[in-house]
């Protein structure tokens, strides 16, 4: 019966064509299409057409992936009624996807590697190629009108020189069509393009889709009419889209697997997990600013300041990111003067409502490389501003800002750095993060990454040194930044030097937010009021992001609705200080207890009498560190611990008149004596001299009565003075006996001599003495 019925049809349309003019347009609802139902794999009519997609502006259908492969067949069923007058619409196309993709900002120019199946004016279908090097080539085949009542089959194959279009398996028109054998680098859409104004969606309905990578015969666009081979070769993609209304996903029946996921423009709600906390990010609001008053009396930018303070407690809101070019102009003009004091005014809302936020300098709140009107609004001491942030390198200009926060179990520290941001910040930067191990940090600045995910190399914004300062830090665990307009909030991921993920974001809705000088986006002709949603659970690993419009008061763009995992730093229990005094004696004061890297102070106050003896810091002896009895620790997160010990004041006894006439001994080792010891000792008086006087501190001492003395050590002088006599010896007869002379050595016989001489002489006075 199917080869009978197509042999039949074959006839008529050769008989058909062969009497009609050459430039005979080809109808569809001329063609005899009572084709039975066992010709199509699934009954797409028992469905009912309420079922089929619905194709319009706001909704599109993408594949999942690149093809990979040049398509060169494309097989469609497809109704469009005879009424539709205007271009019936985008079949199968990439038009435009490299400005989604890689936000050029043209969004109204059809763009390099793009290939389209459309059907245009008066139901002609239409084949549009653009190459790699921007050669295009279209081909309208005005012999054909798909407008019908009835479903048609239709196929455009080309081969080296020619393109051809089939209706209902039948040669319907040819053209020459010349292009090179590239492959597109960007994946395809169904049922329209991918220009922002999604004008071209198709008219009409699409019940299946087939594509191939060769060129196929009419015999193979015949059988394929009733029957898809899902096993040949050719055949890149597949898809049956009959019934599929408001499917998010349809899948792939060819063996690529490449499957369509239905995208969206707008919407009024969507669908989302509960989350702890969220932060709300905005990209440039330079064009939001500059054309506030010719947005037909709308103040969008008010108006996204309002939708903020108002949300931010339901939202669970615990920052607020600006990521700069707050306004157009910064120079000295009136417009550039109002549009900074429209910008610190709004920003002086979230300071009444009590918002977290940080702002920054993008190039366009520069003028001449000097940024005086972002210093007036938001720089000094004095300014609202300073209180959200704790620290900065130049308050004056608060260009660079350090601010802390805590949001459901994390510790947050930003670094919002704005523009031309030079050396010196950088290195604060770098300090502060390292003081602050156990916080995560976001870095927050204007010029950083591309929608593609590269660092801008211009020299001047100093983009490189802020990569190497965010991947130099294990606990950097996201980016935000603008400048790159972009037609979602784009998201990278890279790894710091560590191994630490670091997830990326690039937020810039330029070009939503009224006229622009390069680009015009009717949705948003009155400005839209972006908010870029970051909303976190799972203990804030889990961020699911959405863009939204203040103004609109919808959400934007599905594929800004999706959720990544980030990283995390766990939160630590405050480290403190350990301090110990061993003894007594004195106190121990810091400036601080916890242990953040930040400088601690800390202060030794002995008591009275006494004095720092000995400071350990973590078992190292720092004594000699410690001056006028202070210290300070850097860059401390963990393990200090501080021992103490204080000792009594000793003074020494210093002898005044010590001069060698007697000596004094001390009963004890010590040579220095706390105050109210009690020290004795003993005086001993040299030959010829004799004690006279003992003295302490100005006063006589008493001996005790075991001969020694005793002072009481004071907390002043210890002075010991000791005066000594010298002994007088009187006068005495003494009788003195004569030397004993001892004679010369004699001999023998002079002795005897002498000794008979001597007798004789005793014996004559003994005599004569009578």
């Amino acid at each position: 019966m199917r080869k009978k019925t197509t042999l039949f049809l074959g006839m008529v349309c050769a008989i058909c064509l062969l009497i009609a003019p050459i430039n005979l347009s080809f109808s569809a609802s001329a063609l005899d299409s009572e084709l039975s139902s066992d010709r199509f794999e699934d009954n797409w009519w028992e469905n009912g057409s309420k079922e089929d997609i619905e194709w319009n502006t706001n909704d599109l259908y993408e594949m999942e992936t690149v093809l990979g492969v040049m398509p060169k067949t494309f097989e469609t069923w497809i109704q469009l009624d005879t009424d539709v007058v205007a271009a019936g619409g985008a079949i199968f196309s990439n038009v435009d996807a490299d400005v989604r993709i890689n936000g050029t900002g043209g969004y109204r120019s059809k763009t390099t590697n793009a290939i389209s199946v459309e059907i245009d004016a008066k139901g002609h279908p239409k084949l549009y190629h653009k190459d790699d090097s921007g050669e295009v080539c279209t081909v309208v085949f005005g012999n054909v009108d798909v407008r019908s009542d009835e479903f048609v089959h239709l196929a455009i194959t080309y081969d080296e020189a020619m393109a051809y279009c089939y209706l209902n398996g039948m040669i319907a028109d040819s053209a020459e069509f010349v292009t090179n054998d590239f492959v597109s680098a960007y994946s395809f859409a169904v049922g329209g393009d991918y220009q922002e104004t999604r004008s071209n969606y198709f008219k009409g309905k699409i019940s299946s889709l087939a594509v191939y990578s060769d060129s196929r015969s009419q015999t193979e666009i015949e059988t394929a009419m009733s029957q898809i081979d899902t096993l040949d070769d050719g055949l890149i993609a597949y898809y049956k889209l009959s019934g599929k209304k408001g499917a998010n996903n349809i899948d792939d029946k060819s063996k690529y697997d490449n499957d369509l996921h239905r995208t969206w423009l707008f919407a009024d709600d969507i669908e989302e997990d509960e989350y702890d906390y969220a932060f709300m990010a905005l990209g440039d609001t330079q064009a939001l600013n500059y054309y506030r008053q010719s947005q037909q009396g709308v103040n969008s930018f008010d108006k996204l300041y309002d939708y903020i303070v108002a949300n931010a407690e339901s939202q669970k809101v615990a920052h607020v990111f600006h990521l700069g070019d707050i306004t157009q102009k910064a120079g000295t003009s009136s417009v550039a003067l109002e549009e900074f004091t429209i910008a610190k005014t709004n920003y002086e809302k979230l300071d009444a409502a009590g918002i977290s936020y940080s702002v920054l300098a993008g190039n366009h709140d520069f003028s001449n490389m000097e940024a005086k009107n972002y210093i007036t609004a938001f720089g000094g001491m004095d300014n609202l501003y300073a209180k959200q942030y704790f620290a900065s390198p130049d308050p004056t200009t608060a260009l660079t800002t350090a601010h802390k926060f805590s949001a459901g179990e994390l510790d947050y520290l930003v670094l919002a750095i704005s523009c031309y941001s030079s050396d010196e910040d950088i290195a604060w930067a770098d300090q502060v993060i390292a003081a602050h191990p156990y916080h995560n940090v976001i870095i927050a600045t204007h010029v950083y990454m591309n929608v593609r995910g590269e660092v801008v190399s211009t020299a001047s914004y100093n983009a490189p040194k802020i990569d190497a300062l965010v991947k130099r830090h294990k606990n950097v665990v996201l980016t935000l930044n603008g400048h790159t307009p972009g037609a979602q909030v784009e998201t990278f991921v890279c790894y710091g030097d560590h191994g630490n993920k670091i997830t990326q974001m690039v937020i810039d809705p330029t070009y939503f937010d009224g006229e622009h000088k390069t680009a015009t986006v009717p949705h948003f002709s009155k400005g839209a009021g972006m908010i870029a949603n970051l909303r976190f659970s799972q203990g804030g690993s889990r961020v699911s992001v959405s863009w939204y419009s203040a103004v609109k008061e919808q959400y934007y763009n599905s594929k800004s609705v999706y959720a990544v995992d980030i990283a995390t730093i766990a939160r630590r229990e405050p480290q403190k200080l350990s301090v110990k005094v061993n003894g007594s004696g004195g106190t121990v004061t810091a400036s601080q207890t916890d242990l953040t890297g930040e400088p601690i102070k800390v202060s030794f106050v002995p008591d009275a009498n006494y004095y720092l003896s000995k400071v350990t810091f973590n078992g190292e002896n720092i004594t000699s560190s410690v001056v006028n009895n202070a210290y300070t620790l850097t860059n401390v997160t963990e393990s200090a611990v501080i021992v103490v010990e204080f000792a009594l004041t000793k003074y020494p006894i210093t002898l005044l008149n010590e001069d060698k006439k007697g000596t004094v001994l001390f009963l004890t080792d010590a040579s220095r004596f706390a105050p109210g010891t009690e020290v004795t000792f003993n005086v001993t008086a040299k030959s010829g001299w004799k004690l006279s006087e003992v003295e302490f501190n100005g006063s006589a001492l008493t001996r005790n009565s075991d001969g020694t003395y005793a002072v009481v050590i004071t907390d002043a002088e210890n002075m010991l003075s000791i005066d000594y006599e010298q002994v007088v010896v009187e006068s005495e007869i003494v009788e003195v006996q004569p030397p004993i002379v001892e004679t010369p050595k004699q001999s023998f016989l002079d002795r005897i001599f002498s000794f008979f001489k001597s007798i004789f002489a005793q014996i004559a006075a003994l005599f004569g003495g009578a």
